[in-house]
């Protein structure tokens, strides 16, 4: 398979950001539109006019690494802590090198300390419907369907295909989260077809 790489430019010009967010039709999360758009514009130039990606599988599988936190809460306020510490070690491998700076002491008081006061902090399935429906993946949609608009580019996202949506909400936790990692389902099936360099990839990465 033939790969191309794109390298993002270290400085972009004023003029680029509010070019971008007059094609965005509204402020958009940071400026990682400006490295999305050079994306959709070089897919452009090679003569393509439609994408096929991934959006929804984070939403619809629990791919954010906050969405596991319920599910260490839960295991910890039902005494499986044997559990709790290996979904939690799997939640460190997870995170944004950022985040991993603090320690793992902190971060996982901090986890039970949300589970305690915010009861939505303890339902792995809420998390997950409200990323969907309203958090996360409606912004998303709207911006991504705007940037390949931009470049004269047609995006689809199977993941959101009423019938997967469906067969999600309907699946087991262990589909969802294992000791493979987040998107359990999905990494199996990668694994099934030896595409070990994808379902290997622990950290969450945009």
């Amino acid at each position: 398979d033939q790969v191309d790489f794109i390298f993002q430019k270290k400085q972009f010009h004023l003029k680029e950001v509010v070019d971008l967010n007059k094609s965005l039709e509204y402020p958009s999360w940071g400026i990682h539109g400006l490295a999305y758009n050079e994306v959709y514009r070089r897919i452009k130039e090679k003569g393509y006019t439609v994408v096929i990606e991934g959006h929804g599988s984070d939403e619809l599988f629990g791919g954010y690494p906050y969405m596991i936190e319920p599910l260490i809460f839960k295991n910890f306020q039902k005494f499986r802590f044997k559990n709790a510490f290996k979904i939690f070690n799997s939640y460190l491998k997870t995170i944004d090198s950022s985040i991993q700076s603090n320690s793992k002491y902190y971060l996982l008081f901090k986890i039970l300390i949300k589970g305690l006061i915010n009861p939505l902090q303890r339902n792995f399935r809420k998390n997950i419907e409200l990323s969907f429906e309203y958090k996360i993946l409606p912004i998303v949609l709207r911006t991504f369907d705007r940037l390949t608009m931009n470049n004269s580019i047609e995006n689809r996202s199977p993941f959101i295909d009423y019938r997967i949506v469906e067969f999600s909400r309907g699946m087991p936790e262990k589909f969802l989260y294992d000791k493979i990692g987040t998107k359990a389902i999905l990494r199996r099936i990668l694994k099934k077809y030896n595409k070990e360099h994808i379902y290997k990839i622990e950290r969450k990465m945009g």
